[in-house]
């Protein structure tokens, strides 16, 4: 699903997010919320942090949300090879 006003991303179901221009998942990296992981979204030179629950809570509600544990090492690596 493609992020408004980000049109450069592809965020999916899972949590991973394409990047159009660089052709890859983008790694996570720890947002302003206390153990949260997230992503930093640009736009226009213009770069904001997203987390990836708020992610999932706004572009997937009806999918329950993975455990914060589970999701970190899931993305620790998006662009493995088994995924």
């Amino acid at each position: 699903m493609e992020i408004p006003n980000y049109p450069n991303y592809l965020f999916y179901p899972d949590g991973r997010l394409w990047s159009k221009t660089r052709m890859r998942y983008m790694k996570t990296h720890q947002v302003a919320k206390k153990g949260a992981i997230g992503y930093m979204l640009r736009h226009n030179n213009q770069g904001k942090n997203f987390s990836v629950i708020d992610l999932l809570k706004t572009y997937y509600p009806n999918n329950p949300l993975p455990k914060p544990k589970h999701l970190k090492s899931f993305l620790s690596n998006p662009n493995a090879e088994d995924l």
